[in-house]
């Protein structure tokens, strides 16, 4: 069963300025704490690619297709990743920026994530 969670934060910027930061993920990433991600490309045989990502944390590789990103600046982006290898089956963000005011903004995060197996359900 999945876990869903949902977070907001009000910030005393404007949406654009919070954008500049939250678009870009490799960024929140690094300041989560949050490992390196490597990636490649592999090529799909009716045409196109798949991004495969992975990162490598204590004893856990991760493994998974990065799903093309949904992003409308500078309003949201969502994410969703399908997992080959690692605690998880399957994890979905999406990252929204709501006006209050010009210099005023709601970041609000919708995450969920599927465990790979009933084994790692705690870990979440």
């Amino acid at each position: 069963m999945p876990l869903k969670r949902t977070w907001a934060w009000e910030f005393p910027v404007s949406r654009e300025r919070l954008w500049t930061y939250l678009g870009d993920t490799d960024w929140v990433n690094e300041h989560a704490g949050l490992p390196k991600i490597s990636a490649r490309y592999e090529p799909l045989p009716g045409g196109g690619t798949r991004r495969i990502a992975s990162f490598k944390r204590w004893p856990f590789t991760a493994v998974w297709e990065e799903r093309p990103a949904i992003w409308q600046a500078p309003e949201f982006h969502e994410v969703d990743r399908l997992y080959s290898r690692g605690p998880l089956r399957r994890f979905r963000s999406r990252t929204a920026l709501e006006p209050i005011e010009a210099n005023r903004t709601r970041v609000r995060v919708d995450v969920e994530l599927e465990p790979a197996s009933a084994a790692f359900a705690p870990l979440l």
